[in-house]
């Protein structure tokens, strides 16, 4: 009988604990973003005979996550933090990557295979996708990489790519916004360059 009251407490204290904490836990779900449609008409002239491509794209490791990144450049610029009640519903690297064969799919390239010979491989080295606030009020989306393009183990062609695109907002619905831009900006001047470096 005893061991059955205890039991009983045991189990009982262990649900108002679960309680408690489901109390306390008051947080609104994570908001999830991402680049939203893409936009052809809005990415500027598109590349005519465009080679066939192969993509890998690598990212430091603060950005391989889901994480939504901001810096407040007017306090202290190296400081990378994350908005705790939104975050994109991938990694940046991995939208990006989606956004880019979208892309090339809208134009009419099909994904190339490494074993092609004369497939192009583009390397996207990621520096930052993120977002930057001049003060507590005024804010943009920067995408900065550097990119690589080779045929075989040739190296053809290496640029680095900046856009910056201001907020509607200063906050991360603002941020998402700009950095969908900034990244349709950096696509289109990649592929643009891919065009002409690689010889098409």
């Amino acid at each position: 009988m005893m061991k059955k009251l205890r039991y009983g407490l045991i189990s009982a204290l262990a649900a108002c604990l679960l309680s408690a904490c489901s109390l306390m836990d008051s947080r609104p779900p994570s908001t999830l973003y991402d680049l939203g449609p893409l936009q052809l008409e809005a990415m500027g002239q598109l590349p005519k005979g465009m080679p066939n491509i192969t993509t890998k794209v690598y990212v430091p490791d603060w950005m391989d996550d889901s994480l939504m990144v901001y810096r407040l450049d007017y306090v202290n610029s190296q400081q990378v933090r994350f908005y705790t009640e939104s975050s994109w519903a991938s990694s940046p690297s991995k939208l990006f990557r989606s956004r880019m064969d979208s892309y090339l799919m809208a134009i009419g390239n099909r994904s190339a295979s490494t074993l092609e010979t004369d497939a192009l491989n583009l390397k996207i080295v990621f520096e930052d996708f993120s977002q930057h606030f001049t003060d507590e009020h005024t804010c943009i989306g920067r995408v900065a990489i550097r990119a690589s393009l080779y045929k075989g183990q040739e190296l053809l062609a290496q640029q680095r790519f900046i856009s910056e695109e201001p907020a509607d907002s200063a906050d991360a619905a603002g941020g998402t916004k700009a950095l969908s831009k900034a990244s349709d900006a950096v696509i289109a001047n990649i592929m643009n360059w891919v065009a002409i470096k690689g010889g098409h």
